[in-house]
């Protein structure tokens, strides 16, 4: 059925079934690279945006999910870079610690 340009019934049912699957492996995937990188939680909430965005194009259109893509980077863009941001700012901190502890004020790791 098609209403506005925009598909629904079996369409609809692959697109939300796909989603439904790659949530369940990215799940697991997100559980297992933090691991080894615990800062990058906003890239990995971008990439499961990026990927349900892209996915409903096959619902909504390709053009309305451009427009969809675009507003979500406009709004996601200043919180990703926040997020690097903070993560240096972190590690700066971090090492400044290190140094004071180690070496005793005498000289800083660059």
């Amino acid at each position: 059925m098609e209403s506005n340009g925009q598909l629904f019934g079996s369409e609809m049912a692959l697109v939300a079934m796909g989603l439904l699957l790659f949530g369940v492996f990215y799940n697991w995937f997100v559980e297992r690279i933090q691991k080894y990188f615990p800062d990058i939680t906003a890239e990995l909430v971008a990439g499961g945006v990026f990927v349900t965005v892209m996915a409903s194009a096959f619902v909504i259109g390709f053009i309305n999910a451009a427009v969809v893509l675009t507003l979500f980077v406009a709004s996601g863009a200043p919180m990703m870079i926040g997020s690097l941001y903070r993560d240096w700012r972190d590690a700066q901190e971090a090492r400044h610690v290190m140094n004071q502890i180690v070496n005793g004020h005498k000289k800083e790791i660059k």
